[in-house]
């Protein structure tokens, strides 16, 4: 903060300051969300869920469009077929749903943005 937004933020009254912060807060978790949806998905590293419990996973359009498989003469896949499918991509078949951040991601997020 600069100082000027310091001394009006120290003007305001406690339950002025504690909505403040909540309001950030809140701004902090929206954007912690967006940043996890842009990540790249990894199988190896992360297993996405959704929340319905019956995960099953499908890419959207863009996802589809993303997707490159590469073989040898072989026929063997020579390419990290998820290695350009973001996040936000993925769609559950079962409830339709997109994957969720676990609560640690948006704390550590918010953490590391507030420092």
């Amino acid at each position: 903060m600069k100082l000027k937004e310091m001394q009006a933020f120290a003007a305001l009254t406690d339950e002025e300051r504690a909505e403040k912060i909540d309001l950030r807060k809140d701004e902090l978790r929206v954007k912690a969300v967006e940043a996890y949806l842009d990540q790249r998905f990894d199988p190896y590293h992360h297993t996405p869920d959704c929340g319905c419990g019956e995960c099953y996973w499908t890419v959207n359009k863009e996802g589809q469009e993303a997707l490159h498989v590469c073989f040898d003469s072989h026929g063997n896949i020579c390419s990290d077929v998820f290695e350009m499918v973001e996040l936000s991509m993925l769609e559950c078949m079962n409830c339709k749903g997109r994957p969720k951040p676990l609560q640690c991601f948006i704390d550590s997020y918010i953490n590391m943005v507030e420092v």
